[in-house]
């Protein structure tokens, strides 16, 4: 039986033996650890000469080109476009000058006297827009001096109704026509607007006749419109007068523009009326066969103040002027006889038969009543719109 000396010497050897075989394990997976690198890095040095080659190489030159192509049509397209303002910028410009040459230019201008560029409007578009714009704004910016001139009190308070004016005048030499009001409407401003821009002409061009019941329905006369400005034509045919014993009518081709400018504190409709449109053939032009047809035209003016009151009220200054008709030939003031016909005077009434004086008072006579006309068909108007309140639409402030 071994002793206990040899007993510990056999485990001592077999430990040894078992570290030995440990190590030799431990190192050979080593081993296969290192070539197991070794074969994968011979295999990763190719992938990475490759992905550092493509890395330098960039885009192809096809999607180089295809990006290039994109930038090309957007860069010709872009230069067309300014080309096209530029021409078109060059033609307004051209137009303009025209214009303005083809007119006599004064030393100053009087906000209250009406100029050739007040009458006139091109056929171009952009420079027709330029007209019209101007047009509305210097007769807006000149309407506190009309007011003025024309004997209107400074705007209303809310408790000055005192201050409110509704007259028509006529002069007795000129025969001009004046209309005034003053006021403040019970009813909310946007309809206000809307009664007087679209239609303008039943106020200040349309033939007014003394019977109510036979009025004209309710139609437009706008052939243009923007969100600031309307263009309305209508043709009148005034009653026949008596020259030489034949009867001749006159005939008055309106052209009327109307526009508003929005001032925070109020808004002006302004109107004046085009004797010059060159988008239209000619207006004025007598037919002398038989002597029968004359044409004529009146000059006209408006101006109208508007401000808020209240939602449901507006403060209103109304100013309308009409000149004496002139003929459209020669422009030389009509005949009294034939200026009866236009102020709706009975052919009884005529210059063969009383003074002149006398006629002179007729026409006197019939510019408040026709006025009276004017003022029962706008508030016409205004009754329609308020019980048909989807018929209109706020005009665009």
């Amino acid at each position: 039986m071994p002793t206990l000396a040899e007993r510990t010497q056999q485990v001592r050897e077999y430990d040894k033996a078992m570290k030995r075989k440990y190590r030799a394990k431990d190192k050979a997976e080593r081993m296969d650890l290192l070539a197991q690198i070794h074969e994968m890095e011979k295999i990763l040095a190719p992938l990475r000469s490759r992905a550092s080659a493509e890395s330098t190489r960039g885009l192809a030159w096809k999607d180089i080109a295809l990006g290039l192509r994109g930038d090309r049509v957007f860069s010709v397209a872009q230069n067309k476009a300014l080309k096209d303002q530029v021409k078109a910028y060059t033609a307004m410009a051209q137009a303009m000058k025209t214009w303005v040459m083809a007119n006599s230019i004064p030393a100053s201008l009087d906000g209250c006297v009406p100029t050739w560029r007040h009458v006139t409007l091109a056929a171009d578009p952009a420079t027709r827009q330029l007209g019209k714009t101007w047009i509305v704004n210097q007769l807006a910016h000149n309407a506190d001096r009309v007011f003025h001139h024309y004997g209107f009190s400074s705007p209303l308070g809310l408790d000055t109704a005192d201050d409110s004016i509704q007259d028509l005048s006529v002069d007795a030499t000129s025969r001009l026509f004046v209309v005034r009001h003053q006021s403040i409407m019970p009813l909310p401003m946007p309809l206000v607007l809307h009664v007087y821009r679209q239609h303008m002409c039943d106020m200040a061009a349309r033939d007014l006749v003394a019977d109510l019941s036979v009025m004209a329905p309710m139609t437009t006369t706008v052939c243009e419109e923007t969100d600031t400005t309307l263009l309305h034509r209508v043709t009148l045919h005034h009653n026949p007068s008596h020259r030489n014993g034949r009867p001749r009518e006159l005939v008055e081709d309106v052209t009327f523009l109307v526009g508003h400018v929005d001032q925070g504190h109020r808004v002006v409709l302004v109107g004046h009326d085009i004797v010059d449109d060159e988008a239209q053939s000619p207006k004025c032009k007598n037919n002398d066969q038989g002597n029968t047809t004359r044409s004529i035209r009146r000059a006209r003016q408006f101006w109208l103040d508007v401000r808020r009151v209240s939602p449901t009220s507006t403060q209103v200054r109304h100013l309308m002027v009409i000149h004496a008709p002139i003929t459209c030939d020669d422009e030389e003031a009509v005949s009294l006889d034939d200026e009866a016909a236009v102020w709706r005077i009975p052919n009884s009434v005529s210059a063969d038969e009383m003074m002149e004086a006398k006629l002179r008072q007729e026409i006197l006579k019939a510019g408040p009543r026709l006025g009276q006309v004017a003022f029962a068909l706008s508030a016409r108007r205004i009754g329609y719109y308020v019980h048909n309140p989807s018929t209109w639409a706020p005009p665009s402030l």
